[in-house]
């Protein structure tokens, strides 16, 4: 491929900068992906901070509602619709102002999932342009930019840690003012459901998972790049 093997070396220089933010946004988007479509995750903090106590709603409710809201956020519905039985009949749980903040979360994770997406796409493209230019040997360039990629998530993930660890609520008001319209996220508890079946509690624990997740996985692809890098770059055979 005569058009792959004549791209310069000042063109591939940016390109390989912005791979190296791609790698970090591609693993925490596609954590947080996962974690949005794990019933698992929500079962998990209905347990751990006694949901069914705080609504009166059932364990079997509860994992109802959970799958309601895992489909709507993977659905073309324009609005949640979550029906719980009370008195013998089927009534709505969340109020307007829960069903619009859903509205908003649903967008906010499209978008998110389109990044994913793309940066997804810009690794695989990316890498078979590495093999084409490398005639399918040891992609050096793009291996050394995924390494380098890899370095910076493990530094943004434990700086994001230590934000957890020191002001979660401030960290979380914060995501929410640059997400969300004003006045658009605050509920009072007495009568939404939203906040007690999703604490903050609740998303704290989420985001440190999905931080330990993201590191082990970075660890993982440095480590074994790198061991590749040692057994099978030519330049380490050279020197051996």
């Amino acid at each position: 491929m005569p058009l792959i093997q004549n791209i310069s070396k000042q063109t591939i220089l940016p390109l390989n900068i912005l791979l190296i933010f791609i790698v970090p946004v591609f693993l925490i988007t596609s954590d947080v992906r996962i974690a949005f479509n794990s019933v698992m995750l929500y079962e998990y903090g209905f347990d751990k901070y006694d949901v069914s106590r705080e609504t009166g709603l059932s364990k079997d409710t509860l994992m109802k509602v959970a799958f309601d809201i895992k489909d709507y956020l993977n659905s073309n519905e324009a609005s949640l619709d979550v029906k719980v039985m009370e008195g013998g009949q089927n009534i709505d749980l969340f109020n307007e102002r829960e069903i619009e903040h859903m509205k908003d979360v649903k967008g906010v994770l499209s978008k998110m999932n389109r990044v994913q997406e793309i940066s997804g796409l810009y690794l695989l493209i990316y890498l078979f342009v590495s093999m084409v230019r490398n005639k399918f040997r040891w992609p050096e360039v793009f291996v050394s930019s995924v390494v380098r990629g890899c370095l910076l998530t493990l530094i943004l993930v434990l700086t994001l840690a230590i934000g957890i660890f020191i002001g979660f609520d401030s960290l979380f008001e914060q995501f929410h003012v640059v997400l969300f319209e004003a006045g658009t996220w605050t509920f009072d508890p007495r009568t939404n459901y939203l906040t007690r079946l999703f604490t903050e509690g609740f998303f704290m624990d989420a985001s440190l998972l999905i931080g330990v997740s993201v590191f082990i996985q970075a660890s993982l692809i440095y480590c074994a790049l790198w061991l590749g890098k040692r057994l099978l770059s030519p330049n380490s055979v050279s020197r051996d």
